[in-house]
């Protein structure tokens, strides 16, 4: 096995990491949604868990690509562009339910719509970017 394929398997199990965050992050606060205090908890602990898995996914990707001598392929100019709109969702989603909390709202609706996106966008990106790599 070449240092390549290793850092892509690498990379492969960091996305499914992401993948499983996603789904921990969306799932969670919709089984406490009778606590409210509960789901303001663990949906800031589901940012944490979003930023470092989104890190993980991203440094990989970046020695996968120092590794391929910064060849900028269409798949490698899609994973850049979704790993950024991914920040800027997510970052949007934390902004957004700190208003709602503070109106003692859930925001659940609003955070699931943002957190189906971002996993919709991980997992289409993942199956392009495997299509044409």
């Amino acid at each position: 096995m070449t240092i390549l394929e290793l850092l892509l398997q690498t990379h492969l199990y960091m996305v499914k990491f992401f993948i499983f965050a996603l789904i921990v992050i969306g799932a969670l606060p919709n089984l406490l949604r009778a606590d409210f205090v509960r789901i303001v908890f663990w949906s800031r602990i589901g940012f944490f868990l979003f930023w470092a898995a989104w890190t993980m996914v991203v440094f990989s990707g970046l020695l996968v690509f120092a590794v391929e001598r910064g060849e900028l392929k269409v798949a490698v100019v899609v994973m850049i562009a979704a790993s950024i709109l991914l920040a800027f969702l997510d970052g949007f989603r934390a902004v957004k339910l700190k208003r709602y909390w503070l109106q003692e709202k859930s925001g659940l609706k609003f955070s699931n719509v943002i957190v189906l996106l971002e996993t919709i966008i991980v997992i289409v990106v993942t199956v392009l970017a495997i299509k044409y790599r």
